[in-house]
């Protein structure tokens, strides 16, 4: 099967990007705690270290990792792999023909990086509307995590519930 290279100078449609921490958010925490004299640049800088710890922490812990005001669960599964073919679009632009992705370094299994907040004691209004989107550097260290030490991960099988 012939494999058509993508053309690289063709125009890209990208995702938006919105700011996450805005000055309101940072107005809002002062006037929560006066106490704490704040700059955006400070404030901003104390979220992404949480959020990085949180990343570190669900990649690091098995049974994933509870965020705080009972918001929910965050944990690494993994599943086997898709009955679709994943295209290797690097290998395949060096030869010209469609190679596919095997999984072998993991066994044909494959990680999903799972949000739920329908838990016992997590009983919030409109819970299920609720969504979780990781990060790009989020998806990166979990693939990576995998690949090292799949075996230690919670494995569920495409017809079985966590």
């Amino acid at each position: 099967m012939s494999y058509k290279k993508p053309d690289r100078k063709k125009k890209r449609i990208r995702k938006s990007s919105s700011v996450i921490i805005d000055y309101s958010m940072v107005k809002s925490f002062k006037k929560k705690h006066p106490e704490h004299k704040l700059s955006k640049t400070e404030y901003s800088r104390i979220v992404k270290q949480f959020n990085e710890n949180m990343m570190e922490a669900a990649v690091d812990n098995r049974d994933g990792i509870r965020l705080p005001e009972m918001l929910g669960l965050i944990m690494l599964v993994g599943y086997p792999r898709p009955k679709r073919k994943i295209i290797d679009f690097a290998k395949s632009n060096e030869t010209g023909e469609v190679h596919y992705h095997k999984n072998w370094d993991t066994d044909n299994k494959v990680v999903k990086i799972r949000y739920q907040n329908t838990l016992r004691g997590y009983s919030f209004r409109n819970c299920r509307f609720w969504g979780f989107i990781p990060s790009k550097r989020f998806k990166k260290m979990a693939s990576d995590a995998f690949k090292k030490s799949y075996e230690k991960y919670v494995y569920v099988d495409n017809k079985n519930v966590v």
